[in-house]
């Protein structure tokens, strides 16, 4: 599946996440990420998927830059 909208990727790798396609869901949480930086969502998300699939760096990434974006944020702060 190929789209340029931020929503779309995100909602797609939220049916796959939920869907235990946890390595189908990266690519499109990525591209979500990709397609809109200054979205808290897109990141939240990105990192919960790379959590599940054990990719920790990458998840600690993810949501620094939520903090980035939203200082504030107590859910990314676990």
């Amino acid at each position: 599946m190929t789209s340029n909208n931020y929503k779309v990727q995100d909602f797609y790798g939220g049916y796959l996440f939920l869907n235990d396609r946890t390595d189908e869901a990266i690519p499109h949480y990525e591209e979500a990420a990709r397609l809109a930086p200054n979205e808290r969502a897109a990141h939240f998300n990105r990192g919960l998927v790379y959590l599940k699939a054990n990719r920790n760096l990458e998840a600690i990434d993810a949501f620094n830059r939520v903090l980035e974006l939203k200082p504030d944020d107590g859910d990314a702060h676990y």
